[in-house]
């Protein structure tokens, strides 16, 4: 047999084994409730230096603010006690494929919890047995301890800020590095390596979500079970989650998984993402509150109004059915006050003398019609109040809804009649700050209250003798009217004034949502029951510059709230120092347009959506409208 030909047998069987080699997250433990799995490095890298996200990390512009960004979440982390002693320039450069970073139950019991890495290592164990001993050392020590068939290496992490430390174990496998900081959870991942105990791909929803998106085909997959990863960050936290438990109590837990996958640089997209939410009984025996989720398909759903303006920077647009949801909100309501007051609530609104005295379910549900839409633009010069934002909910009869809503908002004590282009609109007037709040105050899993002024109940589930926080109203300047077949509901009644005044050019007619939506049309769309759209150089201006500015935390965006409850210290602090961001300029010029639908199945949703290249042509315009 001549040389070149065991060459070129060699060269063709490396080929087809790297072609069929299993992804890395296949080794993970069937206990995994969290995952997310890079299946090439060195490829994913590749590709992500040709996208212009790539190109805007690398752009020294931006220099600064990434090392500065790393250094804080290093610290951050630090902070936490969550440390597994290696960074990922320690895995790349070990990895000779791919890596997974999981979430686990070790043993499927409810206080148990690990953190869980794997890294493909074959032709590196030296480097990688190196690389686990220089990590253990850098957390203070570390011994080789047996570990069924297999070594570790042992490393004891001291806790931060008073909490109890942990183990940390390192091992290596048949070609595979493994670091848990659990011993049970490393030995689950042990057992799935080598084969004697079932891994994720024995798990239903995974075998589901994966089939659905083509997962093994992905640059980056992730996997997670709900209510399975809250109760291990439960464990992990040592409490119980009183929303999460909430929504299981309504339904919800009918969601056995969620997943998808992400590609980059394609070809014909900057980033393609697929994803599927799994109800393995069907969405049509969802019940209780999770009868909220009743969207529905339709080719409309991917068309926006003729309302919504070409410089709108982000839209969306759902068909949902009123009638079914308004179903599911009765046991929420009622378990949420812990009382029957759903039903005595509504009869008091509708028979009260002094009440709106407005029938919900005959006056207002019958005369909804099926489709939401959302958009939103900002105002020039950025400030803490640029955002603006429209809801607009169909309706089939103008007259009787404009007389319902009449009635009712007559009833609420900061709420005034304007009379604009002759239009009436209600508006909100803002509370001052020594008025009693009226709100329904959730404390979530994560932190933080969201409060929405204007309310007529107030439930609170945390502790009365909690310390109190510092509120933002949603829509504290909201503008209401009925107009276009629609209850209009806007952020400010200025912009809700220019929208019904119809001076711009429509987004339909704009060539970034026309080209995003043809691209979201190959991918399947087009049947949607919800559609979205954003230009994410107009819908990350506002925060992005309120974040280098150092003024997030007094942010009234949708965007910037849910930033704030993640990141605000109790005295309402930045605590992320955005002083070395370069200006916005530096960056919008990376930023292209991003699509997405969702689409209604027996079984559950499909999410797919894609990420364009940015074209300066069809770039965001500048909003006109200027304080």
């Amino acid at each position: 047999m001549s040389q070149s030909y065991r060459l070129t047998c060699a060269v063709l069987l490396l080929a087809v084994t790297a072609v069929q080699a299993a992804p890395v997250d296949h080794d993970l433990p069937q206990t995994t409730k969290a995952m997310l799995s890079v299946r090439q490095l060195a490829q994913l890298s590749e590709d992500w230096d040709t996208t212009q996200l790539g190109q805007l990390f690398a752009d020294p512009a931006m220099k600064p603010f990434v090392e500065d960004v790393q250094r804080q979440v290093r610290a951050q982390l630090a902070e936490t006690g969550i440390r597994l002693g290696i960074e990922l320039q320690d895995v790349r450069a070990v990895c000779t494929g791919g890596a997974a970073l999981a979430a686990t139950q070790p043993g499927s019991q409810l206080t148990a919890h690990a953190l869980l890495l794997i890294v493909e290592v074959a032709g590196k164990e030296k480097d990688a047995e190196q690389l686990m001993l220089r990590a253990a050392h850098d957390l203070g020590g570390g011994q080789w301890v047996a570990m069924g068939e297999d070594r570790a290496v042992r490393a004891h992490v001291q806790g931060a800020s008073g909490q109890a430390g942990h183990d940390v174990y390192f091992c290596i496998s048949k070609g595979r590095m493994v670091v848990c900081d659990s011993d049970k959870g490393l030995l689950e991942a042990m057992a799935a390596i080598r084969g004697t105990q079932s891994g994720i791909k024995a798990l239903p929803a995974y075998q589901v979500v994966m089939e659905k998106v083509k997962g093994d085909s992905a640059d980056i997959a992730w996997f997670i079970d709900p209510f399975g990863y809250v109760q291990t960050c439960r464990a992990n936290e040592g409490g119980e989650g009183p929303v999460a438990s909430l929504l299981a109590s309504q339904g919800f837990e009918a969601v056995k998984g969620a997943g998808g996958n992400i590609q980059l640089a394609t070809g014909e997209h900057e980033v393609l993402h697929r994803s599927f939410v799994h109800v393995p009984a069907g969405i049509a025996q969802l019940e209780k509150a999770a009868k909220l989720l009743a969207f529905v398909n339709s080719p409309e759903t991917s068309r926006p109004t003729a309302m919504v303006p070409g410089t709108a920077t982000n839209f969306a647009r759902i068909k949902f059915d009123f009638q079914e949801a308004f179903a599911g909100l009765k046991p929420l309501v009622n378990a949420i006050a812990n009382d029957d007051i759903f039903d005595a609530t509504l009869h008091n609104i509708a028979t009260k003398p002094n009440g709106p005295r407005v029938d919900i379910r005959r006056e207002v549900l019958p005369n909804l019609g099926q489709h939401i839409t959302v958009f939103s633009d900002r105002e020039l010069p950025i400030g803490p109040d640029s955002e603006r934002m429209l809801i607009a909910i169909e309706v089939k009869n103008e007259t009787l809804i404009r007389s319902a809503l009449g009635r009712w908002l007559r009833t609420e004590p900061r709420v005034e009649l304007r009379r604009r282009d002759g239009r009436e609109i209600w508006e909100y007037i803002p509370e001052a700050p020594s008025d009693p709040k009226l709100a329904v105050e959730i404390d979530s899993d994560f932190g933080g209250d969201f409060d929405f002024g204007g309310g007529d109940f107030e439930f609170e589930t945390q502790p009365a003798a909690a310390p109190a926080k510092s509120k933002q109203e949603f829509l504290p300047h909201a503008a209401v009217t009925v107009a276009n077949g629609h209850v209009l509901v806007a952020t400010h009644i200025e912009y809700l004034v220019s929208v019904l005044k119809q001076q711009s050019a429509k987004l339909d007619e704009a060539t970034d949502y026309r080209r995003t939506r043809d691209a979201l049309e190959k991918l399947g769309g087009g049947n949607d029951s919800i559609h979205f759209f954003t230009r994410l150089d107009g819908a990350m201006e506002v925060s992005y510059e309120l974040l280098r500015t150092g003024r997030m935390p007094q942010s009234k965006s949708m965007l910037g709230m849910a930033l704030n409850l993640l990141k605000e210290d109790a005295n309402g602090t930045q605590q992320f120092d955005g002083s070395k961001m370069p200006a916005f300029s530096e960056v919008s010029k990376y930023l292209g347009p991003h699509g997405l639908f969702v689409q209604e199945e027996e079984r559950g949703w499909v999410i797919s959506g894609c990420l364009l290249k940015a074209d300066p042509a069809g770039m965001s315009a500048r909003p006109v409208v200027a304080r």
